[in-house]
């Protein structure tokens, strides 16, 4: 699957471009181009719906996970998918059509468990991806990083990966 995307500001929700004619049509590889030469540090955002075959739900703090209650009730529990913490507090479950998980996003109790347990093998190659995205994208630079994950793969992976 091929993602439609749209720049966002750095660390925001705020769209560079009128994203709705990307709900239409996927950006050219040009456009893409030019907006990336013109704001060289903005996010991306993908734009979600029919077209581009994702499903966010959004769960509000507060009454947000209450609210999903009555449809489990109902229709069973929602599969298990990836789940990333928003910005106030609530969080979002974010699948494609199919029912396949389509980006990581973990809840902070997530990486504290994970930090002090670690993982076996065949779980190192995916999970110290993503810590390190986790890690780079709250702004702890490459480097420390780097560091970091050698540190986590050495005394938690187990076995360790090679270096």
């Amino acid at each position: 699957m091929v993602f439609r995307i749209i720049p966002i500001q750095l660390r925001a929700k705020q769209p560079l471009v009128q994203w709705r004619e990307y709900q239409q049509r996927r950006a050219s590889e040009r456009e893409v181009q030019e907006w990336f030469a013109k704001w060289p540090d903005a996010n991306i955002a993908i734009v979600t719906g029919t077209l581009s075959g994702l499903v966010v739900l959004d769960i509000d703090a507060g009454q947000g996970a209450q609210s999903l209650l009555r449809p489990e009730r109902a229709h069973g529990p929602l599969p298990r998918t990836v789940e990333a913490l928003s910005g106030g507090g609530g969080g979002r479950l974010e699948r494609n059509l199919a029912g396949k998980t389509m980006r990581p996003g973990h809840p902070l109790d997530y990486w504290k468990h994970l930090a002090r347990k670690g993982v076996p093998e065949g779980e190192r190659n995916n999970t110290i991806a993503s810590l390190g995205g986790h890690l780079l994208w709250h702004g702890v630079d490459a480097h420390v990083v780097l560091d970091l994950l050698l540190c986590w793969n050495a005394a938690r992976c187990r076995p360790p990966l090679p270096e």
